[in-house]
């Protein structure tokens, strides 16, 4: 689907009449992924994103909760920092990735060429962990 799109947009973008000023995508929090934003202007999607790790991942410690909690408060198993922060502490985080994000993310990255122009939402924002009502806290 991401190819798809992105090449209509592509081939949009070559007409006098492509005047796109703000692309709204509606994704579900299914999970987190990982992408290097130099590649993913490079490359588009050929293989420059992690695995998709979803809320069923479970390899959480007590200690990895504890902290989070501290930092950022209420966290639970499933959100994407959450995750972000268990994959770190078993070193499984690419270091070369600079961009993290659900899979509507790393779709809107793809689309725009990671230009950094597209912010996450704050209902997404919450489902991963990174605020506290509507207050940004990441």
């Amino acid at each position: 689907v991401i190819k798809d799109v992105k090449d209509k947009m592509e081939k949009e973008r070559t007409t006098e009449e492509f005047h796109v000023h703000f692309i709204g995508v509606s994704a579900q929090m299914h999970g987190v992924c990982t992408w290097n934003s130099e590649d993913v202007k490079a490359n588009g999607t050929a293989g420059v994103a992690s695995s998709l790790y979803t809320w069923e991942y479970n390899s959480y410690d007590e200690s990895t909760m504890k902290k989070l909690e501290s930092k950022y408060g209420d966290q639970r198993p499933g959100f994407g920092c959450t995750t972000l922060a268990a994959l770190s502490e078993e070193g499984k985080l690419n270091r070369k990735h600079d961009r993290a994000g659900n899979i509507g993310d790393f779709f809107v990255a793809v689309l725009l060429r990671d230009k950094n122009s597209h912010k996450m939402s704050t209902q997404m924002a919450n489902s991963f962990g990174f605020c506290k009502g509507k207050e940004w806290i990441g």
